[in-house]
């Protein structure tokens, strides 16, 4: 008989190490599976500055412009559309396609969000650009309703969110104690074809709320765009001169830019972990994109119901613009003291 066939007695030393298959396979499983209980590496804190860093700024900057930026002169194209295309529509049907298109460059927001947040900024940028130069495109050979709706509201507005969305959570990510004022550079691209004082309005307020706190810079900004409306707006429809009007034209791009540009910091500024910017920034946008649906047909149908008033004509609109300003006013306010306390000379 072979003797390497022979079988050995139980407690050789050969026989006590051997160890079951199945045992074998449960250990090798368990050793597999252990990454997976691993918690995910931590982040480290945004550079806050370097070449890189503000290279991001630059090109937000651009992408603001591009964005944000075309949606702040559609105004001019509920005129156009009034007096030629779409002459045989209402002032408030018209609206929608302009309302639509705001409400969707918000509205996408946790959608971009959650994208920003799994794969980066490349994949809505360079989407969001193909979509928004298409929609425009488009817009250049319609003559119907559905087809400057699809065109300008659909193709176009779901493109400069994918652009704006990616743009903005991008800067957020870079920055943290400069946080405000990259988000202001950046913004400044959508009010660089507006006059001067807007062009400042988007700069200052944020790299100011970087020392003296983000939410106290908000709760002054937008409380001066409150008396600015109720204060000279609505009374300049009595005064029978211009100037009024001229002077809340001027000054009311301060308020109206600093929240544009603030509102990404103040979130970034409650947010512990940054890997959820762009679900936190979407969820934000999402809320404000119900007030860029409804805002405009709601402006049209006041200033229809002021029709034949004369110099007063829009005087509903001036006065429900100041209630809902200083609501935000109010409500900025709850979330500084919800966050901070009463403590009202503290930073925050």
């Amino acid at each position: 008989m072979n003797r390497a066939n022979e079988s050995k007695p139980e407690d050789s030393p050969d026989n006590a190490s051997q160890i079951p298959v199945e045992s074998v396979d449960s250990t090798a499983a368990e050793k597999t599976q252990e990454p997976q209980d691993q918690p995910a590496q931590a982040v480290g804190p945004p550079p806050d500055g370097g070449t890189r860093a503000w290279t991001v700024v630059i090109g937000g900057w651009c992408c603001y412009l591009s964005s944000y930026g075309w949606l702040s002169s559609i105004g001019v194209f509920q005129t156009y559309y009034e007096q030629n295309l779409l002459r045989s529509y209402s002032s408030s049907t018209i609206a929608w396609i302009l309302s639509v298109q705001v409400f969707l460059l918000n509205g996408m927001a946790p959608v971009n969000g959650k994208v920003f947040d799994s794969y980066g900024s490349n994949a809505l940028i360079t989407i969001g650009t193909f979509l928004h130069v298409f929609g425009i495109m488009m817009i250049s050979i319609s003559s119907e309703y559905y087809q400057l709706f699809l065109a300008q509201s659909v193709c176009s507005g779901i493109g400069a969110a994918m652009i704006f969305h990616g743009a903005t959570n991008a800067v957020a990510t870079w920055f943290s104690s400069r946080r405000g004022l990259a988000l202001g550079l950046a913004s400044s691209g959508a009010s660089i074809g507006g006059v001067i004082m807007p062009l400042f309005g988007r700069i200052f307020p944020p790299w100011i709320g970087d020392h003296i706190g983000r939410f106290n810079t908000a709760i002054l900004s937008v409380t001066f765009g409150a008396i600015l409306v109720l204060g000279i707006w609505i009374p300049s429809s009595t005064s029978g001169s211009a100037a009024p009007s001229i002077v809340f034209a001027a000054l009311y791009g301060l308020p109206l830019g600093c929240f544009a540009a603030i509102l990404p910091a103040l979130v970034g500024q409650i947010t512990t972990d940054i890997r959820t910017i762009g679900v936190r920034l979407g969820s934000t946008f999402f809320v404000t994109a119900w007030a860029g649906l409804t805002g405009q047909p709601i402006a049209g149908a006041l200033v229809q119901r002021g029709a034949g008033m004369g110099n007063m004509q829009y005087v509903y609109l001036k006065v429900f613009c100041g209630v809902t300003i200083s609501l935000g006013a109010a409500l900025l306010a709850a979330a500084r003291i919800s966050s901070r306390g009463w403590r009202l000379l503290e930073r925050a």
